[in-house]
This record gives structure tokens, C-alpha cells and sequence, in this order.
């Protein structure tokens, strides 16, 4: 899996280079962007467009760690909150297999602790 990943990779990182390579004088056109808000405009200075481009793909990176890094302190929140639940129920399979010895005098070990 991790080779079929890797040439995964390589072959979209060869794609973008090679769209690059193909729309070399559109990516090198210096151009400015307006950003017209109804209350405020706003103009940037001349630049590659390349730059806008590489701007738009940071800015999508960090929304996406952003949004990754909320859903994986919520898995580790629900994880710690399933092991604690796991505990107390081992804790109480535990209590009623001991009950279980007292009360018929059999010890019962029917391998259920060594399931987990």
C-alpha cells in the first residue's frame, strides 16, 4: 500500500509540474487583482500569477489542517471517553466473575479476559 501511495504521489506531483511547465507564460504574466467590497476597494500590486496560485494552495492547506486538527482532538476526546467506559465495564465483568466464585464456589476462566 504505502508503494501504490508513493507512486500515487509522484505521479500528481509530475502532473502539476508538468501544467506548470506547459502554461510557463501564463504563470510568469505579472497582473494585479481589485477586491471591491461595496464599501472599500482594494488593489494589489503587480505579480506573477504563479504567486496568486501559490497563495490560493497555502491557504487552502491551512483551512484543511485547521479543519483536520478539530476532528482529530474530537477522535481523541471520544477515544479517552470509550477507554474510560471500557474500564469500569472490565472493572465490573471483573466484580461479577469474583461474585459468581464466592457464590458457587467454581472458578469460572473462560478466557473473556484475555479477549481485550
Amino acid at each position: 500500500m504505502k508503494k501504490i501511495k508513493m507512486i500515487l504521489w509522484i505521479l500528481a506531483v509530475l502532473f502539476v509540474l508538468l501544467v506548470v511547465y506547459q502554461n510557463q507564460g501564463f504563470f510568469l504574466t505579472k497582473q494585479h487583482i481589485i477586491v471591491n467590497l461595496y464599501f472599500a476597494t482594494y488593489r494589489t500590486p503587480e505579480m506573477l500569477i504563479a504567486i496568486f496560485f501559490l497563495f490560493c494552495f497555502l491557504i487552502g492547506l491551512l483551512i484543511s489542517y485547521f479543519i483536520n486538527f478539530s476532528e482529530k482532538i474530537r477522535s481523541k476526546k471520544a477515544i479517552k471517553r470509550l477507554s474510560v467506559t471500557l474500564d469500569s465495564h472490565l472493572k465490573k465483568i471483573s466484580e461479577l466473575k469474583n461474585e459468581l466464585e464466592s457464590v458457587t464456589g467454581i472458578p469460572s476462566d473462560n478466557g473473556t479476559e484475555n479477549a481485550i
